[in-house]
Order: structure tokens, then sequence, then C-alpha cells
């Protein structure tokens, strides 16, 4: 078993400042409260073969893309990621907070075209997360964690803070807090 973080990460956007702390929350992902981040167990055909680092950058980093918007002034850019093959992904509300509809583009790791966003689908400014349709099809996703992730177990964050595309990070689980937030210490 393997645990993947994908964390939705947001440059500077004025009023929404993230600080680089060592250690991070993150509410795990299930169908009734998908969060901004996605923790996936993979599962191998040989058993309990674990992924290094760099494996699961290798075949995760093409679902992570950068998220850019606009509030008519001002452009700002955050990461997200998807979570099937058709175009459905997570980022974060505050990326999208204040924008304008319509305005927002996608860009894909290697893909200089910029995607739209046909819909979307769930959004919630308390648990900071938003789901959305994007115009691709066949895109490379993440899938959903099925089990809870333990203490200790290794996490990947990839993301694109401050507009570094597909930066990776690593760590463990350090504790489940209240509503099932997991702490982290990979930095984000």
């Amino acid at each position: 078993i393997i645990v993947l973080v994908s964390l939705c990460s947001c440059a500077h956007r004025s009023g929404h400042n993230r600080s680089n702390e060592s250690s991070s929350y993150v509410r795990e992902s299930n169908h009734t409260d998908v969060s901004s981040s996605s923790t996936v167990v993979e599962h191998h055909e040989s058993g309990n073969t674990k992924m290094d680092g760099a494996e699961v950058f290798s075949k995760y980093s093409h679902a992570v893309f950068m998220v850019f918007t606009s509030d008519g002034n001002n452009t700002y850019q955050g990461s997200g990621f998807f979570i099937n093959d058709q175009g459905l992904a997570v980022s974060n509300y505050h990326v999208f907070k204040g924008t304008t509809i319509g305005d927002e583009a996608i860009k894909l790791e290697g893909d200089d075209k910029a995607y739209k966003i046909k819909s979307i689908i769930q959004r919630s400014e308390e648990n900071d997360f938003i789901i959305f349709v994007v115009d691709v099809s066949d895109n490379l996703y993440i899938p959903i964690a099925n089990n809870k992730p333990c203490v200790g177990e290794k996490v990947y964050a990839i993301g694109s803070p401050r507009g570094l595309e597909n930066t990776f990070s690593s760590g463990e689980v350090s504790g489940w807090r209240d509503n099932n937030l997991m702490q982290i210490n990979a930095l984000i």
C-alpha cells in the first residue's frame, strides 16, 4: 500500500496566503465530503509492493494541473487534479472565490493549450474545495482512496505553489484530528 496526497496549492492571492508550516492538515476525501486534497492508496497486483516517490511522481504528475482565475482586474494561480478520466477535477475553493465564472483556464503539464471548465459540480467555502468538470477527456487521474492511511504511512504532494509547476514533496501522516482532518508533514 502507498499513500499519495495531491494537494492543491495556491500562489499569492491577497487575503489567502498560506504559511510554510512544518505540518499541514488535509481532510480525508470521501464520497460525501470531498476536500481539496486526494488521499490515494495504491494497490498493486504483486501484493504489498510500494511505489517510491519517483514512481509516484512519474505515474501521477500529469494528473495535476495549474489553474488560472481572474476577478476582472487580477489573475490568480493555483493547482488542481483530476479524479476521473472524463475531466472531473478538484481544487481549492479559495482559488476561485470572487473570480469571474468562465474566465478560468486550466493548464496541463507540457501542454500550452488553455482548457475551460464546463461545469461546477459542488463547492464548499467552509471546507475549501471545489469539484468541477474540465473540457477534456482521456486525461490521467488520481483515484480516490478506499481506506484511511495510518499514522506513519508515507504521503506525497504534487502541486504548483507560486507557479512552480509540478513541485514534489514527501512526508508521513502525522496524525488524525477532528472530523477526519489528516495532519501530514509533507511541505505544501
